[in-house]
């Protein structure tokens, strides 16, 4: 998971480890690029926009990694067209934020 929200870091940890899978996070994107080549992952839960960096490219690159790897995008209304674009093109899908958990259960189940 690459977000700059501890707290959403944590939850998450928390609610995969419902899942019995473990959360790898960090909050940087060199840092996600790293992990990705070092380690096999099921998937990559992404915040789009932290800092001066961009989701889309951060998936692309980690895709080019792994090209296995699934990639759920966490967004908000102003980054919906481009994430939406970019999924279109069945790189892997995004979230809304704010979201329920529900909701990100359901993406989950689906992809896990």
């Amino acid at each position: 998971m690459v977000d700059d929200d501890r707290l959403l870091r944590e939850v998450m940890r928390e609610l995969l480890q419902d899942f019995e899978e473990e959360l790898v996070s960090t909050e940087d994107y060199e840092n996600a690029v790293e992990l990705v080549r070092g380690h096999k992952f099921k998937l990559a839960l992404l915040g789009h926009g932290i800092g001066n960096r961009n989701a889309i490219k951060l998936m692309r690159k980690l895709q080019r990694i792994d090209p296995e790897l699934f990639c759920l995008i966490m967004t908000g209304f102003r980054g919906l067209e481009s994430v939406s674009a970019a999924v279109k093109k069945g790189c892997s899908d995004y979230i809304l934020k704010p979201f329920k958990l529900e909701e990100l259960v359901n993406v989950l189940k689906r992809h896990l």
